[in-house]
C-alpha cells in the first residue's frame, strides 16, 4: 500500500532536529558529501539546451539539510524531464571523464557481477545519504519462474532523502528515475528502485529491468501528507 501515514510539513520546510546529519558524518561521508553537494550545484548552475537556468543559491550546501533544500528546489523550479537530465547528470559527475564508459565496455559483459559488485559499492558509499542499509540476496519472479541472485538486493532501512524531503515528486524525478537511467545507460546495469512511500524503506534491485514509469505503481500514489503541491496532481505527480 502506497498511502503514506507519516505526519510531515511542507517541502521547504525539512529536518525539525536541531541536528544536521552532516554532524555524524565520517571524513568518508563528508568527502562523498562534498563531491556530490559541488555536483548538484553546478548542476543547478549550468543551462539546459542554451535556456538560462535559475539558481537561487550562490554555493554548494554545507549541510544535509541545505542539500535537499536545494535539490527540492530544482525538483520544483523547472520542467520534469530537465529534473531527469539534470538527477542523472549530477551522478555523472561524480565519476572521471573516461571511468564510466570504460567500465560500461569492460563489465556489461558479465551482468552477474556487475550487479553483486555495485550493489555492495552502493552499500559502502551512499548510507550518508539514504541512511543504514543491508545487502540481501533478490528474489527475481518472471512469469512464474522464479530465481535467486545472491547479493544483488540494497534494502534502505529508512531513506534519509525521502524523510528529509518529504515529497514524491523529488524521490521519482530527482533520485528514482535518474538513478536507474544513470545505472543503465551509463554502465549499462539496469536496476529497479523500489520506494515505500509507507515507512519510508526503499529497496534497489541490481539486475532487474525497471518498469516505464506509467507502468509503475508509484505513479499512482498520492503525495506525502501536508506535502505543500499534494492537492495539485498535476503539479507534482508528472510521468513524462
Amino acid at each position: 500500500m502506497l498511502r503514506s501515514t507519516h505526519t510531515t510539513t511542507s517541502w521547504m520546510q525539512l529536518s525539525s532536529s536541531s541536528i544536521d546529519p552532516y554532524e555524524s558524518f565520517s571524513v568518508f561521508d563528508k568527502f562523498l558529501f562534498n563531491r556530490f553537494s559541488s555536483s548538484v550545484y553546478n548542476e543547478l548552475s549550468t543551462p539546459i539546451n542554451s535556456t538560462r537556468t535559475t539558481n537561487k543559491y550562490d554555493k554548494p550546501a554545507d549541510n544535509y539539510n541545505n542539500l535537499i533544500e536545494m535539490i527540492n528546489y530544482m525538483t520544483h523550479s523547472r520542467p520534469i524531464k530537465q529534473v531527469n537530465k539534470q538527477g542523472t547528470n549530477m551522478l555523472v559527475k561524480l565519476f572521471p571523464p573516461g571511468l564510466l564508459p570504460t567500465y560500461k565496455l569492460t563489465f556489461a559483459k558479465f551482468p552477474k557481477f556487475s550487479a553483486w559488485m555495485n550493489t555492495w559499492v552502493t552499500f559502502y558509499t551512499t548510507q550518508w545519504l539514504m541512511g543504514n542499509s543491508k545487502v540481501e540476496d533478490l528474489v527475481i519472479n518472471y512469469d512464474g519462474i522464479v530465481t535467486i541472485e545472491k547479493e544483488n538486493l540494497l534494502v534502505i532501512e529508512k531513506c534519509r532523502f525521502l524523510e528529509t524531503s518529504k515529497c514524491v515528486k523529488t524521490c521519482i524525478h530527482a533520485c528514482k528515475l535518474p538513478t536507474q537511467n544513470f545505472f543503465y545507460d551509463e554502465m549499462g546495469l539496469p536496476v529497479t528502485l523500489q520506494p515505500n512511500l509507507t515507512d519510508y524503506s526503499c529497496k534497489f534491485e541490481f539486475g532487474k529491468m525497471p518498469l516505464p514509469l506509467e507502468q509503475d505503481e508509484i505513479s499512482r500514489a498520492p503525495c506525502i501528507l501536508d506535502c505543500s503541491t499534494r492537492n495539485n496532481r498535476e503539479n507534482c505527480m508528472i510521468t513524462s
